[in-house]
């Protein structure tokens, strides 16, 4: 089992990506890349903790929305440099038709089908951000960085299981990681951002907990789907990033940068 050295106040769900074997029996180096939920409510010691790691760059996947609302104020001692992956998977401001599903069934069933489309979605939505967010895992002044949304388990986690599939990490091994949220997440926390999140549809009664629980929760089938549209077969997801524009020699310069003997 993995586990980050440095746990935040404000981000519970903030990890390293590193120390996972991979087939060729190397590993992912530690310190290098993180995975976190929004960073909006970090402490004075959290940010101590993000400069002694050495912080360099913030890789942000939330809607422009999400930031207005609850934006990351850095203090000034400290200010990583940001690249926005603006990965729009809010119904209430993009893909209305997503929020409509659960409109029409808002049963345990209908939040399951209505996570499924948004996990159906996010690749496509990430792909024009990936030469980008590739360009900085090579690059000699970018790492350490941490990539991250609101609640850090679907856009987070989709990228996350790009980043490990595209090392070697074996497949169940990305699941594992990608399951590993429900031990951190801040469930109070999150339960208020999805009762907020359902209001239109069931206020002024608070949505069922079995609906609630699903839009909070991770679980093995959303991120299949996610896999299945980017053409992910044994573990490869090279034919994605090449499509997304990555090269074959970024790839390579990647795992050599991340990984160890």
């Amino acid at each position: 089992m993995i586990e980050s050295e440095t746990r935040l106040e404000g981000a519970p769900n903030f990890r390293d990506l590193g120390g996972y074997p991979t087939v060729d029996g190397r590993k992912v180096r530690r310190g290098r890349v993180f995975r976190s939920d929004g960073l909006h409510a970090l402490s004075e010691r959290d940010f101590d903790d993000l400069s002694r790691l050495g912080l360099r760059l913030v890789c942000d996947l939330r809607s422009e929305y999400e930031r207005k609302r609850k934006p990351t104020v850095w203090p000034q001692r400290f200010v990583p440099k940001t690249l926005l992956m603006e990965v729009n998977a809010d119904p209430r401001v993009n893909h209305a038709g997503l929020l409509e599903m659960l409109h029409h069934d808002s049963s345990p069933q209908g939040a399951a089908a209505m996570m499924s489309s948004v996990y159906r979605l996010v690749p496509g939505m990430l792909a024009q951000y990936i030469p980008s967010f590739f360009s900085a895992l090579v690059s000699n002044d970018q790492l350490p960085l941490v990539f991250h949304c609101s609640a850090g388990k679907d856009r987070t986690g989709i990228l996350s299981a790009i980043i490990l599939l595209a090392l070697g990490v074996p497949r169940e091994v990305v699941f594992e990681d990608y399951l590993k949220t429900v031990r951190y997440q801040n469930r109070l926390k999150l339960l208020l951002h999805v009762d907020e999140f359902l209001e239109p549809i069931y206020a002024p009664a608070r949505p069922p907990q079995e609906v609630a629980s699903i839009l909070m929760g991770v679980e093995r089938r959303f991120l299949e789907e996610a896999l299945a549209v980017m053409g992910e077969r044994d573990g490869r997801i090279d034919d994605y990033l090449l499509s997304a524009g990555v090269t074959q020699e970024q790839i390579e310069r990647m795992r050599n940068r991340l990984l160890i003997e």
